[in-house]
Order: structure tokens, then sequence, then C-alpha cells
């Protein structure tokens, strides 16, 4: 007879429950987060572009997304408060990325919602 066999274990070792940890809507001083969007982008622009570009600014980003399919090509990013972003704003519009001259703007949840749903 054959020893029976042991079935290989997952390579896994995870001990999260699965539940993510929900994030506030607002950082911690009460104030509204923002978003920005981010125009004329170069065709191969990804997130870590974009991640890279807004530290640079000296913004952190919460979320957003890349949108290479749009022409031309943009992002939209969360920042942490709405004076981050206009500094953020500020520094991005107008910049050079890749040779390409870069728009930058505080956006509203209703234009942000266009651009998702476009």
């Amino acid at each position: 007879l054959l020893p029976e066999l042991a079935m290989p274990r997952s390579r896994s070792r995870s001990r999260s429950t699965g539940r993510r940890k929900e994030r506030s809507p607002s950082p911690d001083d009460g104030e509204p987060m923002a978003w920005i969007f981010i125009g004329d982008l170069p065709p191969k622009s990804n997130w870590s572009c974009m991640r890279r570009l807004v530290t640079q600014a000296g913004g952190k980003i919460l979320g957003g997304k890349v949108y290479p399919s749009h022409r031309p090509p943009c992002a939209l990013a969360r920042i942490g408060t709405e004076k981050e972003a206009d500094s953020v704003a500020q520094k991005l519009n107008g910049s050079e990325l890749s040779g390409r001259r870069i728009s930058c703007r505080i956006i509203g949840d209703e234009d942000r919602r266009k651009i998702e749903n476009s």
C-alpha cells in the first residue's frame, strides 16, 4: 500500500480575517479630502509615475486612477487635504513630464464622476 500523502500547504501564511480596515473619509484634522485632475499626460503614463509626480510636488496620494485611453491621457488623484491638493496643483500645472506640458487642477465630485464614467 502507498503511504498517505499530505496535501501541499498554501503558500500564503496570512492571518488576515479578510476584512479590510475602513479608511476614514477625511484626515484626522477633519478637513475634507480633495481630488486633483492631471491632464495632457504622455501616452505611457502609469500609476507609479503619478504617485512619484505627486509625491515630488509635496503631496500624499490616498487613491486615484490613471486613464490612459482618454484622449489625451489623464489621471485622478485623491489628496489628503484641500490645502495640500492646492499646493500640488499649483506646482504641477504647466510642468513637464516626458517632454509634455501637463495640466493640473482641483476638481469637485461631479467632475470626478464625469471622468470616471466616460
